[in-house]
């Protein structure tokens, strides 16, 4: 009796394990939360880069046209001196201003006019439960798709997907990672920066 209660325990045990797995790991990556990032990405409905971080990250004057960035939405690179708000907008944030929001260990989500609207609604949703150095932002040449973008990093994907989110928000506020901080000898700790919210 003992050995048959002890099996049946090691049974749910295992079955468990076996759910926690799969929730937390499995199940391809696409279409509202969930499922895992490298997953999804091998399914398509992501594509990743990770650029070169040796663009620099010089000023430009407001007079000065659009650097050649090596990726649309740009990830890094020469921008504006002054950085965007962090905040949710409903229109279109110049990209020279958001690539010093990067540039300062920030992400930013951007989304085109033709992502169907609850899309849009789940992932407005998903940001804003948690919002530190974070810009979303309406992005036309999207198009259909939903970007997210770290300095020198950058997913695009065909709908919103949590576990996306969720790996580009772990390079918020990180030492280096930028050609600003990393010029500081033991690169820069953003999370002593004052920073305005603007949520």
């Amino acid at each position: 009796m003992i050995g048959g209660v002890a099996f049946a325990a090691v049974a749910l045990v295992a079955i468990v394990i076996g759910f926690v797995s799969i929730a937390d790991f499995g199940g391809g990556g696409g279409g509202g939360g969930g499922g895992n990032f490298d997953e999804g990405v091998k399914a398509g409905v992501c594509e990743v880069k990770d650029l070169p971080e040796d663009k620099g990250g010089d000023h430009i004057a407001d007079t000065d046209p659009d650097p050649a960035w090596d990726s649309d939405p740009p990830t890094h690179g020469p921008h504006d001196g002054i950085w965007a708000i962090w905040g949710a907008y409903d229109q279109e944030i110049q990209q020279r201003k958001l690539v010093h929001n990067l540039e300062h260990a920030g992400l930013v989500v951007q989304y085109g006019p033709n992502v169907p609207p609850g899309e849009v609604e789940k992932l407005r949703a998903a940001v804003l439960q948690d919002t530190e150095w974070t810009v979303l932002a309406p992005y036309a040449k999207l198009d259909d798709r939903i970007s997210y973008a770290v300095w020198a990093k950058l997913a695009t994907c065909k709908n919103f997907d949590q576990a996306v989110l969720d790996r580009y928000r772990s390079f918020r506020n990180k030492p280096g990672g930028s050609a600003e901080s990393d010029a500081a000898p033991d690169g820069r700790d953003w999370s002593q920066e004052q920073r305005q919210p603007g949520w």
